[in-house]
């Protein structure tokens, strides 16, 4: 309508729609008595997915939509009065398609004489608007496209023009409802093999592409005995969705659908005998995008959980290098995904080759750093268990004497990253309660060899006997003194600044310390090392 003069025209109140307050130019009647303009109230009902009326607010059960053909006949006659004030006339809507008509296209399609262009007509239909999918919906579509296609799968008819795939197209685009979904499980026929035979058999990419993204919402709204009973080719025909990547859109499909699907345990299996563990290591070394990232760590999360998806992961050259590296760097979801399949793989297939690797690849460094940047309890508790499993796996773990290290709180200081300058020092109610307390009985140890270590007093006046006493000579008048040993560099440092640290808060600085403590024979950042320092906390700093 242009330049209309309001001021001179004043517009009836009925002609305009409650949704818009403009002048209808197609008025419709709602199940409820109330009349709008079609394009506001389809777009309020179908794209906005609202359910109720806009002004009764009740519920709308049937959306079919009845035009007002009196009320538009009267506003356009109006129109035409006021043309000369700048009024236009609004031409004659076409007739929508009805439910009749979508009823006779439907059975049509069943028909050998009638299907190829009655299903032409119904693509059509469907592309067109939300309202037409909702009405389909309503009609019956899914029942006579699913009979369409369960007819029709066969080797020889799975071209792209075929009408098994014209009417899989359709149904894919309907956009079904949670009921329509759950009631293609109930054929007669198992809809979900027939499904995967096209995913087998189909020539074209598009009706792969349409037979997985079906099948991703039907498993979205699935009982879980559906779940259960699934075939091994099933697994077989997503990880063939997954190695040829015909489109992002089938290869997101298919990683949902094994998320759906695997947390029940015989689908793991079915999962990892269809080879999805290796095809997921391939395809993260080269994958950029964020959300499939996020997926595919997610179904390996889950195949890692039986047996043989973790072995299948150990055995790959390139698996635990990819899960380590999605630790950082990724997302928070993803870290968080990948220790999980880490402390998995730790804890229940964890050898010395496999720890080997690990450490290798860098996991001990990264499991320290997640105990120190900001992130979740669980990722932490994770990361601390799988420090400790390392641990105990370690190659020199059998060899531990059981000579407690004197130094712990000197160690406790070195972990915690204090310096014995700094600003963090240690006050005399620290100390006591760290050396004098029941904890510093259940010392840390390490592997020190041929150190010879004295007693050492604590600021309690606890005396603790590290090693072997020195012997007392000076009841022995035949004893002469000899020349004084020269004491191993390692223990008599660490010895030296114990004091300082304790007593004084004075001394060596950590990296002057951290490469005394490395002269004994252990890496910083080998498990064993740790695990002797964070004995005590649990591995928290």
């Amino acid at each position: 309508m242009a330049d209309l003069q309001t001021e001179e025209v004043e517009v009836p109140r009925y002609f305009l729609c409650p949704i818009s307050l403009e002048i209808m130019k197609d008025p419709v009647t709602l199940s409820t008595g109330i009349t709008y303009d079609r394009e506001n109230i389809e777009n309020w009902l179908f794209s906005r997915k609202n359910q109720v009326c806009p002004i009764t607010k009740q519920v709308v059960h049937d959306i079919e939509l009845t035009p007002n053909h009196t009320l538009r006949r009267l506003i356009q006659s109006w129109c035409t009065l006021n043309a000369s004030s700048g009024v236009e006339r609004f031409p004659t809507p076409r007739p929508p398609i009805s439910k009749p008509e979508l009823i006779k296209l439907l059975k049509d399609s069943n028909s050998p004489h009638h299907q190829t262009k009655s299903l032409k007509r119904l693509k059509s239909i469907v592309l067109e608007n939300e309202k037409n999918k909702r009405l389909m919906e309503s009609a019956g579509a899914a029942d006579y496209l699913s009979a369409v296609i369960t007819n029709l799968t066969n080797v020889n008819s799975m071209t792209s023009s075929s009408p098994a795939a014209e009417a899989l197209c359709i149904l894919n685009h309907l956009q079904l409802s949670p009921a329509g979904l759950k009631s293609l499980f109930k054929k007669p026929s198992d809809f979900v093999e027939t499904l995967t035979n096209m995913m087998q058999h189909a020539t074209s990419f598009e009706s792969r592409v349409n037979s997985v993204m079906l099948l991703k919402s039907m498993f979205e709204v699935a009982e879980p005995i559906q779940v259960t009973s699934l075939n091994p080719n099933f697994f077989t025909e997503l990880v063939r969705i997954l190695t040829d990547q015909i489109s992002q859109k089938a290869t997101k499909a298919a990683l949902k659908l094994l998320i759906n699907v695997c947390p029940w345990g015989r689908n793991r299996i079915k999962a990892v005998e269809a080879g999805v563990v290796p095809v997921l290591i391939e395809a993260l070394m080269d994958c950029s995008e964020k959300r499939v990232f996020e997926r595919m760590i997610m179904v390996l999360v889950q195949v890692c959980q039986c047996a043989d998806g973790r072995e299948e992961l150990v055995k790959h050259a390139g698996g635990l290098a990819v899960v380590s590296k999605a630790v950082f760097g990724v997302s928070p979801v993803v870290g968080e995904r990948a220790v999980r399949i880490m402390y998995s793989v730790a804890l229940f297939s964890g050898n010395m080759r496999v720890l080997q690797e690990m450490l290798e690849l860098g996991v001990v460094e990264k499991l320290l750093l997640v105990l120190q940047v900001d992130c979740g309890r669980k990722m932490k508790e994770k990361a601390r268990e799988i420090l400790k499993i390392h641990a105990r796996g370690h190659p020199k773990d059998g060899a531990l004497k059981t000579v407690p290290l004197p130094f712990s709180d000197l160690c406790a200081a070195l972990f915690d990253s204090n310096t014995a300058t700094g600003n963090c020092k240690w006050t005399s109610t620290q100390t006591a309660s760290m050396v004098g307390s029941s904890s510093c009985q259940r010392v840390q140890q390490l592997l020190l060899t041929n150190s010879v270590f004295h007693d050492t007093e604590d600021d309690a006046g606890t005396s603790h006997q590290t090693s072997e006493p020195i012997p007392d000579h000076t009841s022995d008048p035949n004893f002469e003194p000899a020349s004084e040993p020269i004491p191993e560099p390692t223990p008599h440092d660490m010895r030296k600044a114990l004091p300082y640290l304790i007593k004084g808060n004075e001394g060596p600085k950590v990296v002057v310390c951290f490469e005394k403590l490395k002269l004994v024979g252990l890496d910083p950042v080998d498990p064993l090392f740790l695990a002797a320092f964070h004995k005590e906390r649990g591995f928290e700093r």
